[in-house]
C-alpha cells in the first residue's frame, strides 16, 4: 500500500532460539506450561510487532551498532526479559535474550573492542 513503511524481515539467531528455549523451560518449571507458552508467544509477537516500527528499540550503551528493547507482559511487576537486536538492511536481527537481572550491557561493550 502507498504511504505503508515497509515491515522488516524478523531473524533469530541461533543463540537466540536457545535462549527461547530456555525461557521457556524456566517458566515451565517456575509456573507451568500454559504459562510458559504465553510468555514465549508474548516475547515473539513484541517482536513482530517491531518489525512495523524498529525505531522504538533503543541503542545499547556504549555499542551503537546494537539496539535493546525492553519486553514486560502488561501487568506483571519486577524482572522481565530484554531483546538485543541489530538492523542491517530490510532485516531486524534478534542477537539474544536477557534476563534484567543479568549484567548484558557488558556483553556488548566487548564486542565493540573486537
Amino acid at each position: 500500500m502507498a504511504g505503508e513503511a515497509q515491515r522488516l524481515n524478523l531473524v533469530y539467531s541461533r543463540e537466540a532460539r536457545l535462549r527461547l528455549t530456555e525461557i521457556w523451560t524456566r517458566n515451565a518449571l517456575d509456573r507451568g506450561t500454559a504459562h510458559a507458552d504465553l510468555y514465549l508467544g508474548f516475547l515473539q509477537d513484541s517482536l513482530a510487532e517491531l518489525t512495523k516500527d524498529p525505531h522504538r528499540a533503543m541503542p545499547v550503551p556504549r555499542s551503537p551498532r546494537h539496539l535493546f528493547v525492553r519486553l514486560r507482559m502488561p501487568g506483571t511487576r519486577g524482572h522481565f526479559h530484554l531483546a538485543v537486536l541489530e538492523t542491517k538492511g530490510d532485516t531486524l536481527r534478534v542477537i539474544d535474550f536477557h534476563h534484567t537481572a543479568q549484567d548484558w550491557e557488558r556483553r556488548y561493550e566487548a564486542d565493540e573492542d573486537a
